[in-house]
């Protein structure tokens, strides 16, 4: 049967996770019994999933969690980072925006309606930002999704 090897692969993917249909599921037998090749990868991909799928790992208990997130240290550095980063995308927003209106407002031949108007579309901008950023951090204090684990 001709087939592309590479486009096989995902098909044997989908083969190990029981998603193909039927169609599909017999295509990929047939090309396993003709291609050594795509017999060899779909061992290779069996053997790997139950490799990982016995590795075990810890999970944190919900206090252990809560506890953490509680920290006195990660609450600190969370605030100061967001701190940080508002303050630069201010800093960076704000330098760019003054660079790019400074030529023209300064030039005479800028029409009056694009020397208040552009500006007045720039500082909106920036009053909706803030005004949005505030708005997520007092809701986050209150979210009662935020404890959910997906």
């Amino acid at each position: 049967m001709n087939h592309n090897c590479e486009d096989t692969e995902a098909l044997i993917s989908g083969y190990l996770d029981g998603e193909l249909t039927q169609g599909d599921r017999q295509r990929v037998e047939v090309i396993m019994e003709d291609c050594q090749n795509c017999a060899k990868t779909f061992e290779q991909m069996k053997k790997l999933r139950g490799e990982i799928s016995g590795i075990e790992y810890e999970h944190m208990s919900e206090a252990e969690r809560l506890k953490a997130a509680k920290d006195p240290v990660a609450e600190t550095g969370a605030s100061l980072g967001q701190i940080l980063v508002i303050g630069g995308f201010i800093l960076f927003y704000g330098s760019c925006i003054y660079l790019a209106l400074k030529e023209m407002l300064a030039s005479p031949d800028t029409p009056i309606l694009i020397k208040i108007g552009l500006p007045a579309i720039f500082l909106g901008f920036g009053v909706l930002l803030t005004s949005v950023i505030i708005d997520r951090i007092r809701a986050s204090k209150t979210d009662p999704y935020k404890d959910v684990e997906i």
